[in-house]
């Protein structure tokens, strides 16, 4: 309140909003442990926040989209590759996010563990076993380890 010499007086409320908390991210693509393959990792981060979003940055890289925010990163060699997202609000306030992908961009092995021998005249059913292994993490739900072989047991028919 303002009162002057003379006695009249003034007063005038405002409301005043704190904010010292980040922006909250509720997400990012692709998904935790996902397999990607290519040069590129096209990654997105989804985040809201009350005063604004400033900017999103992934590594360094600034997205310019305007939410949700997408990036095209570097793949790099095969193996866990690591995205880290800074998103920052209007005020100055930043929060961060990581999610690991499994780059994998080389083919398995495969190797005949038992067969008929080159050339060999076969009749009837044929059984051949076979193994696979790749140097990378699989996002199979069905391979619970990196770098374990797999073992398929094809079946062949010969024809006269």
């Amino acid at each position: 309140m303002v009162t002057r010499r003379v006695g009249n007086s003034a007063s005038h409320t405002s409301k005043v909003v704190l904010d010292n908390t980040g922006p909250a991210i509720t997400g990012i693509a692709p998904g935790h442990r996902a397999l990607v393959r290519g040069k590129t990792i096209r990654t997105t981060v989804y985040a809201n926040d009350g005063s604004g979003i400033r900017d999103a940055y992934l590594h360094g890289a600034y997205s310019v989209s305007k939410g949700p925010y997408t990036i095209n990163a570097s793949a790099g060699p095969d193996g866990l590759r690591t995205l880290t997202w800074a998103v920052t609000d209007r005020l100055g306030n930043t929060s961060r996010m990581s999610r690991t992908v499994v780059v994998d961009n080389t083919r398995p092995t495969l190797k005949l563990t038992k067969a008929p021998k080159n050339g060999a005249k076969v009749r009837g059913t044929v059984k051949i076993t076979a193994s696979s292994c790749s140097s990378t993490a699989r996002s199979s739900p069905k391979t619970s380890r990196p770098d374990t072989p797999s073992r398929s047991t094809p079946r062949s028919t010969a024809r006269r």
